[in-house]
């Protein structure tokens, strides 16, 4: 089996410590990382010079120590060639002597090297501020409140709107008795502008009245309002890119979890830019105003969804993929020997009897507490048969999955509040609807008056008689919402105010009119408590079932295997055992030099049945 190593992409002599290479994979929450059991080389002569060559570059304009060198170490063996190492030389670790330079290698794009902080290193606000993420990549959200309206401005003016309406009936009166005394003297100016000056009046109720009502309704249920978000895979696809990866998900790129959008805390609302008594935007606002991205670091989003989804981390190549972390077997290419072997140990050590997983609460949004229900699910292990002596109990162990995200809550029903301002549209929509038409034929009658008085006042001004007269024109009145505005409001995301401290997930159909942009139908099965034990944690639960996690542990040793051997264990997790059963590997190390290799595999079998698993999904009270 041939050892080959490339500096720069080019071919070069050995290392002289390469015999002593042999390679380890071991198995941790991400999957099989392989490492090579050599990490500090020893380079002679020509590469040695070559190395020393670029530690010096740093003196004349190029990069020096400050960048790694390319490194790759390939294995060939009839005709198969295997890269085993794809990394760089870390000059800052190098040690000279002459015709000698000792340095490490370094793996790139590995789990380790993602979890050393490089992911850490990729900050969403950083991104933001270099417009690396834009407004486009977000969606914005559209939200009610919840909250106890302002009864006493309430009350205020309900009364207002109450005398207004009075008042406009009685105008109404009043203009029909000035028609018949400018219709008596037609030709009379004054007569007239009487009328106008009647119908002036009895606009400005009309408006006052709209006013008014649009005043009730925002301060019982304010307007619809929106706030940003965006999607969990637009922030995987963006942190990527920044370092060099592809991004792939077969668990949050299905028809559920593709949904999923992050709105994150907002801490501070300008004042509404139409209305100073109202904050939070009545619009979208693709400015800066308006921030959709998850106020953390690359690094901080993995591991929240390590946290709460059960998934693992793999990096094949520059592609990185989020996988659900649930034990699938689906076999494998290589067969142990069938070699005699009756040790085994258990990871019984690693019973977890209680075991929980929350949703963060905010204080700031009752909403996030009044629907507890889904927030958090309590899942303990109990003995079927108990124990003689309770001092020798040992199930125990507790795990606790806390997220920081809260739930996105849905809004299900109409408030009390919300119904009223429903029936009073329907009750006035008829009687404004006819005062809104009157109105605006009014508005026209007193534009051509005003029309037939400019066209008197012209001729008047041919014989000397110049009378100043430029009064403002009425516009319009616009029609008030109707009670669908209040129907729409069913299915948005509830908030009990314009701020909130804690993140939210969320499931949303998205909508190009952004108002018909939803929440899932889906967001309150799936983002669940309950649901995400039983969809994505169950595969960590010792009771007896399908999907339990109870292991048998076997060790073998001087496993003969040849190059294609190796590249399919690795690449299938999993080895065959004599009997046919399927085993995943735990760790193995193989040596390229006598081509034998070492095992530590697990079975899923069970070793107890003697306990049983409790579900609590707790509502709150």
């Amino acid at each position: 089996m041939q050892q080959i190593h490339y500096i720069k992409g080019v071919k070069v002599q050995k290392p002289v410590n390469f015999p002593d290479l042999y390679l380890q994979v071991q198995r941790d929450s991400d999957g099989l990382d392989q490492a090579t059991s050599i990490k500090r080389f020893e380079w002679i002569d020509t590469e040695a010079s070559l190395l020393r060559s670029y530690f010096d570059a740093g003196m004349t304009g190029d990069t020096g120590v400050t960048a790694g060198l390319a490194h790759k170490i390939e294995l060939v063996e009839n005709g198969l060639k295997l890269t085993i190492f794809d990394g760089y030389i870390d000059l800052q670790t190098a040690r000279f002597e002459q015709d000698l330079c000792v340095v490490d290698s370094v793996p790139k794009a590995s789990i380790d090297w993602l979890d050393s902080g490089v992911a850490d290193g990729i900050d969403f606000n950083n991104l933001f501020d270099k417009e690396i993420i834009l407004p486009s990549d977000f969606v914005y959200v559209p939200y009610v409140l919840t909250s106890i309206p302002n009864y006493t401005e309430l009350m205020l003016i309900s009364l207002t709107t109450t005398f207004v309406f009075d008042a406009l009936t009685k105008q109404v009166i009043m203009i029909a008795e000035a028609t018949g005394e400018s219709s008596s003297v037609i030709d009379s100016v004054g007569g007239i502008l009487k009328l106008i000056a009647e119908i002036l009046y009895t606009i400005t109720l009309i408006v006052a009245l709209i006013k008014l009502i649009l005043d009730l309704v925002d301060l019982i249920i304010q307007k619809i309002k929106y706030k940003p978000a965006m999607s969990i895979n637009r922030h995987f696809e963006i942190a990527c890119d920044q370092l060099g990866l592809t991004y792939s998900s077969p668990l949050l790129n299905n028809a559920v979890w593709k949904k999923a959008h992050i709105i994150p805390a907002s801490f501070s609302n300008i004042e509404n830019q139409t209305d100073d008594r109202i904050l939070g935007f009545f619009k979208p606002n693709p400015n800066n105003d308006q921030t959709g991205f998850y106020k953390g670091t690359f690094g901080d989003l993995i591991r929240e969804l390590r946290t709460l989804l059960n998934v693992r981390v793999r990096i094949n190549g520059t592609n990185l993929q989020i996988v659900l972390d649930n034990d699938t077997v689906v076999g494998s290419r290589f067969k142990l020997p069938p070699v005699r072997n009756t040790a085994f140990e258990t990871n019984a050590n690693e019973i977890i009897s209680n075991y929980n997983i929350s949703f963060s609460y905010d204080v700031t949004d009752k909403n996030t507490i009044n629907s507890w229900q889904g927030n958090n699910v309590q899942v303990s292990l109990s003995y079927i048969k108990q124990p003689s002596n309770k001092l020798f109990y040992l199930l125990k162990g507790f795990e606790q999955r806390q997220s920081r995200f809260a739930r996105g809550i849905k809004k299900k029903t109409l408030t009390a509040p919300e119904k009223a301002v429903s029936g009073l549209y329907k009750i006035i929509a008829g009687p404004l609807g006819t005062l809104v038409k009157a109105g605006n034929g009014a508005v026209k009658v007193i534009n051509k008056a005003l029309d037939f008085i400019e066209n008197i006042i012209k001729k008047l001004k041919t014989i000397g008689i110049d009378i100043p007269f430029d009064p403002p024109r009425p516009e319009e009145i616009k029609s008030p919402p109707t009670d669908d505005v209040i129907e729409n409001r069913i299915g948005m995301l509830a908030l009990e105010k314009d701020l909130f401290t804690v993140d939210k997930l969320v499931l949303l159909d998205v909508n190009t009119d952004p108002e018909k942009t939803k929440l899932a139908y889906e967001n309150e099965i799936i983002i669940n408590a309950e649901y995400i034990y039983s969809n994505y944690h169950k595969y960590n639960s010792f009771a007896p079932s399908n999907y339990h996690a109870q292991r048998f542990i076997y060790q073998y040793e001087n496993i003969q295997m040849n190059l294609e051997d190796y590249r399919n264990v690795k690449e299938d997790g999993y080895v065959k055992l004599a009997n046919g059963k399927v085993c995943k590997v735990l760790s193995f190390e193989f040596n390229p030099q006598d081509r034998l290799a070492k095992f530590v595999i697990e079975e899923r079998k069970l070793y107890t049945n003697n306990i049983k698993e409790t579900i609590i999904s707790p509502i709150g009270r």
